[in-house]
């Protein structure tokens, strides 16, 4: 499920279609120099997958890249939620509930 790129890099693909046309998704999980771990772009948040994640570090940075890529913040919320979430603006309008983090 997770694909390593580099020593601090991984990346994992899924399905996405819209319109009838497959499109797929990509999250980005990045280890930064203190060992904490940087979610860009999350997908579905998967028992397997969260297992594979922690394995890699505690979780401090979940970031949605633009409201596309929202549709699963309230599983990672409740998954971690000692991370901050960061998103593009007007997110935190469009969400009031959500813990977006500036």
């Amino acid at each position: 499920m997770l694909q390593r790129i580099d020593d601090a890099l991984w990346v994992h693909r899924e399905p996405k279609r819209a319109g009838g046309i497959e499109l797929g998704r990509t999250m980005t999980v990045a280890r930064l120099p203190d060992h904490t771990l940087w979610v860009h772009g999350p997908t579905a948040c998967t028992s397997k997958l969260r297992r594979m994640i922690d394995a890699l570090g505690p979780v401090r940075w979940i970031v949605a890249p633009n409201r596309i890529h929202t549709n699963y913040y309230p599983e990672w919320a409740a998954a971690y939620p000692e991370a901050r979430f960061l998103g593009t603006s007007g997110l935190e309008q469009d969400f009031p509930t959500w813990p977006l983090n500036g």
